[in-house]
């Protein structure tokens, strides 16, 4: 949580709203509160991936992959809060951001 002082300088203040503000709303991004899940193996078929967020997860990005790759979601989960499954367009390794 971001807090200031104020300074009785209204310029000064000013500016610090500014900044307070643009700090607030980049630690509001749910990227922030995700999890990198390196050297995952994923499949054609359905790969169950237990993400360690403890609530459902928003989404999910491929940062990396060990061969060129689609990754898309599988079938639903039938325990969101533990685990997502998705299917990969031929078998890999990824490394995934879930948020």
């Amino acid at each position: 949580m971001v807090t200031f002082i104020r300074t009785g300088l209204d310029l000064v203040d000013r500016a610090l709203t500014v900044v307070v503000n643009a700090v607030k709303a980049l630690e509001a991004n749910p990227l922030n509160q995700g999890v990198l899940l390196e050297g995952v193996p994923v499949a054609t078929t359905d790969t169950r991936i237990n993400h360690g967020l403890s609530r459902v997860p928003r989404g999910y990005l491929v940062m990396k992959a060990s061969a060129p790759v689609f990754v898309g979601d599988g079938s639903a989960s039938t325990n969101p809060t533990l685990y997502i499954n998705v299917k990969a367009s031929s078998a890999a390794t990824v490394s995934l951001l879930v948020f």
